[in-house]
C-alpha cells in the first residue's frame, strides 16, 4: 500500500472529474489524500464516501501575485512534509508547478503531473500574453524536471511541451482524457423536434462562443425553431464572455442560458447534437459526456477536439475560429433528423470503445506502479 496525495486547483473537480480515479486508487489498496483550496460545502464529505481524506490549501486558480504565490508553495511544502506521500499526482498549472516542486523539496518519492490542456496562455497570440507564456514554461521546465512521468491528454499537446524543451518525450504518456463514467450518463434516445444544440462548460471566447452566436444567426435565419441552450457560466479567466454580451445575445432570441448547473445529464437528454467550437483542448469532458448519452457531436479541427470525432461518422468537424461552417454543420443536422440518430449511435459505441473512465484510470495506475502486480 502507499499513501497518495492528489492536487488540483478546484476542489469540484476532485469530484467531477477524477471521482472515479480516485476510488480505483482506494480499491487498489492504498491511502489517498486529496487535497485542494476553497473548502466548498459537501466535498469532504463526498470524498470521504469514496475514501479520501481532504486537505485545504490556498491556492489561487488564476492569481498573478507572486506574494501569494510565494505563500501557496511554502504551505504546500508544509503539508506534504506532514502528510509524507509516496506518490503525488497533480493536475492543472499552478498545482503541476507548486505542486511538483513543493513535492521535491518535501521528498516525494514519485512525482506525477497531468496535462489537462494548455489554455488561454498558449492560445492568446497578444504580447502581453507572450511574455507570460515565456515565464510559464520556464516554471513547467523547472517542475517537470521532478516528474517520473508526465501525463497528456492529446498528442499535440505533448509534441508543444516535447518541442519547447519542457519535458523529454521519454517521460510523456498519453491517455484518453480523464475518461468517462458510462454508467453515470446513460444513453437515451435523442431530442429531432425541435432540434437542439447544447453547448456545456465555460463562457471563454477561446471555446468558440463568438463563432458560435455568428452561426445561430444564420440557423435561426432558416430554422427559427432550432433551440440553441448554454450550461455554463463566465468566470475569472481574462477571456471570459461579459455579461452585457451574453445578455444581448438573449435578448436577440439566439441563446438560452441555464447557468452553471449541479448536474447536466438532464440537458444531454434534452438535446439533439452537442456543439464545442473550442480553439483548443485536452480532451474535452463535455464531448465525452454527450458522447456517452448517444448524442453527435460538431466540434474544431483543433488539438483535443479532433480526436474526439470520427468526422462524418459520430459528428462533424468544422475549422477553427469560423463560423460558415459551424452553421453549414448545425444546418446539416436540422435537414436530416436521421442523421442525428444515425451519428449518435456512432458516437456512443466510440466513446464505449476509447474513452471508457476505467481503462483511462487502468493505464494512468499502472503507470504510476498503483496497480498490484498480474491485476487486469
Amino acid at each position: 500500500m502507499s499513501k497518495v496525495l492528489v492536487l488540483a486547483s478546484w476542489p469540484r473537480s476532485l469530484i467531477n472529474f477524477r471521482g472515479p480515479l480516485l476510488r480505483a486508487m482506494v480499491a487498489a489498496g492504498h491511502e489517498v489524500v486529496a487535497a485542494a483550496p476553497d473548502v466548498m460545502e459537501g466535498i469532504p464529505d463526498r470524498l470521504a464516501a469514496l475514501g479520501v481524506r481532504f486537505v485545504p490549501v490556498d491556492l489561487e486558480r488564476a492569481g498573478t501575485d507572486p506574494r501569494r504565490d510565494v505563500a501557496t508553495f511554502r504551505q504546500l511544502v508544509r503539508v506534504l512534509a506532514k502528510e509524507r506521500p509516496e506518490v503525488m499526482l497533480s493536475y492543472t498549472i499552478k498545482p503541476v508547478i507548486y505542486g511538483s516542486i513543493a513535492g521535491k523539496v518535501a521528498g516525494v518519492k514519485r512525482i506525477y503531473s497531468a496535462i489537462t490542456g494548455l489554455g488561454h496562455l498558449f492560445i492568446d497570440p497578444s504580447r502581453k500574453v507572450a511574455v507570460a507564456r515565456a515565464v510559464a514554461c520556464q516554471m513547467y521546465k523547472a517542475a517537470l524536471k521532478t516528474n517520473h512521468r508526465v501525463f497528456f491528454q492529446n498528442p499535440d499537446d505533448r509534441g508543444e511541451f516535447v518541442r519547447r524543451g519542457l519535458v523529454p518525450e521519454e517521460k510523456t504518456v498519453i491517455v484518453n482524457g480523464s475518461g468517462v463514467d458510462l454508467a453515470s450518463y446513460p444513453r437515451v434516445p435523442p431530442v429531432t423536434d425541435p432540434p437542439t444544440f447544447l453547448y456545456m462548460g465555460r463562457y471563454l471566447v477561446e471555446k468558440g462562443l463568438r463563432e458560435l452566436i455568428e452561426a445561430v444567426r444564420v440557423v435561426k435565419a432558416q430554422a427559427p425553431d432550432a433551440r440553441v441552450v448554454l450550461v455554463g457560466r463566465a468566470d475569472d479567466n481574462p477571456s471570459s464572455i461579459r455579461p452585457a454580451e451574453l445578455a444581448s445575445w438573449i435578448a436577440e432570441g439566439l441563446v438560452e442560458d441555464k447557468g452553471w448547473v449541479e448536474d447536466v445529464r438532464p440537458y444531454l437528454r434534452d438535446c439533439s447534437v452537442y456543439v464545442l467550437p473550442s480553439y483548443r483542448e485536452g480532451t474535452p469532458r463535455s464531448v465525452l459526456e454527450a458522447m456517452a448519452s448517444g448524442r453527435p457531436v460538431i466540434t474544431t479541427d483543433a488539438p483535443g477536439c479532433r480526436e474526439t470525432v470520427k468526422h462524418g461518422v459520430t459528428g462533424l468537424l468544422v475549422p477553427v475560429r469560423t463560423s460558415a461552417p459551424l452553421a453549414e454543420a448545425m444546418l446539416s443536422f436540422v435537414r436530416d433528423r436521421q442523421q442525428i440518430v444515425r451519428m449518435g449511435d456512432a458516437s456512443w459505441q466510440y466513446v464505449a470503445e476509447k474513452y471508457d473512465v476505467n481503462a483511462v484510470n487502468r493505464h494512468m495506475l499502472r503507470t504510476m506502479g498503483l496497480l498490484p502486480d498480474g491485476s487486469p
